[in-house]
């Protein structure tokens, strides 16, 4: 993330979504902000209020491969990790062209991913990667990246709050995965057509969830 976005509308979006998750869960949570800059200190005391985590990474998001390895890896487990990447879950390409060595650092990949749903039992991530979407065409990409999630063996779904703003929630653990989207129902932070999961057909996908 970039801290000159800090106090945008979607903080509050991710203040209730991870508040509502860490007492309904009754879990600790661990924030990797994956930053582009630095926290100074009055940004992260609002950034630890805003996600209600108990410990948060300040230390920015490395380009390179190897030193971007050992960041999301943590010394030890985790109930809840929260991931808030500066543009959301990997794309390889931007309107038709690969991405630059520079954007690749606003992305999180599927590898990374994996690597963190290790160490926690529910992974969060924050992923507006789909700007120039149409309403069918983004549930039909929430839907692969949903498939290319699950093959690492994790179960996923998606809660899309418009056309460019989603919430990625995945866990190894189907039955916890369930009662974290059945906490954000019933606490009326989602509504159910806002839900994307993956479409087991190769029909059409539905028009659910797909905000104008």
């Amino acid at each position: 993330m970039n801290t000159q976005h800090l106090g945008d509308a979607y903080d509050l979006v991710k203040k209730v979504i991870l508040e509502t998750l860490k007492a309904g869960l009754n879990k600790k949570m661990y924030a990797l902000p994956m930053l582009t800059d630095a926290f100074n200190e009055g940004q992260l005391a609002f950034y630890r209020n805003l996600t209600s985590c108990d410990e948060i990474k300040t230390e920015k998001i490395p380009s390179n491969p190897a030193d971007r390895t050992r960041y999301f890896e943590t010394e030890k487990s985790y109930g809840i990790i929260f991931v808030d990447p500066n543009t959301g879950i990997k794309q390889e390409k931007i309107s038709g062209r690969k991405l630059s060595a520079k954007e690749k650092v606003n992305y999180i990949s599927f590898d990374e991913l994996r690597t963190i749903s290790e160490q926690c039992d529910l992974l969060v991530v924050y992923d507006e990667s789909f700007s120039n979407a149409t309403a069918t065409e983004k549930v039909r990409e929430v839907q692969r990246k949903i498939a290319r999630i699950e093959q690492t063996g994790t179960h996923c779904f998606y809660l899309n709050m418009n056309k460019q703003l989603c919430f990625a929630f995945i866990s190894k653990k189907e039955d916890l995965l369930q009662r974290a989207k059945a906490l954000l129902i019933e606490r009326n932070v989602a509504l159910p057509e806002r839900i994307v999961e993956q479409q087991l057909s190769q029909e059409e996908p539905p028009q659910e969830g797909l905000g104008e």
